[in-house]
């Protein structure tokens, strides 16, 4: 079986497919997006901080992981208004879309919303713009068995 990384990513990608923002293309990693392809959805998987539960001496023992999912709505639009509203309108739709299933499948505890940060440039006649949300997602697992979740 997949390390849970792996399958939390595949159902993220899930959860979010088919959002009805027209054109909206789901990349699952960081990178620099073309003009051609907005909007884009990216969906990252950031820092990981294993936290140690009880344990015995000896014995296996189950961490808790607070993984931060970072995701990133790219946008472009005539005028900065419009390039924010269509950063809004995408934001909406992920949330609901993360909304129907805070446990990704089982495979987390909980999602929880972050922090958010907006950017936005204009280049000439276009207005370009970045909304980036964290999100904190609880998993547990065995040390040793970080590919199936702890439930």
């Amino acid at each position: 079986m997949p390390h849970i990384r792996t399958q939390l990513r595949d159902g993220l990608e899930t959860q979010l497919t088919g959002l009805a923002t027209p054109n909206v293309v789901l990349f699952e990693f960081r990178h620099r997006v073309d003009v051609a392809d907005m909007p884009a959805v990216l969906v990252s998987l950031t820092n990981t901080e294993p936290q140690i539960g009880e344990f015995t001496m000896g014995s296996p023992y189950e961490v808790e992981n607070q993984q931060t999912v970072l995701i990133e709505m790219h946008a472009t639009a005539p005028t900065g208004r419009a390039c924010m509203e269509t950063l809004d309108q995408i934001e909406l739709e992920i949330e609901a879309a993360l909304a129907s299933d805070l446990t990704v499948g089982g495979l987390l505890e909980n999602l929880w919303p972050g922090t958010s940060e907006l950017e936005v440039n204009v280049d000439q006649d276009i207005v370009a713009g970045v909304r980036s949300v964290s999100y904190l997602a609880i998993w547990r697992a065995q040390f040793g068995a970080a590919d199936i979740p702890e439930g």
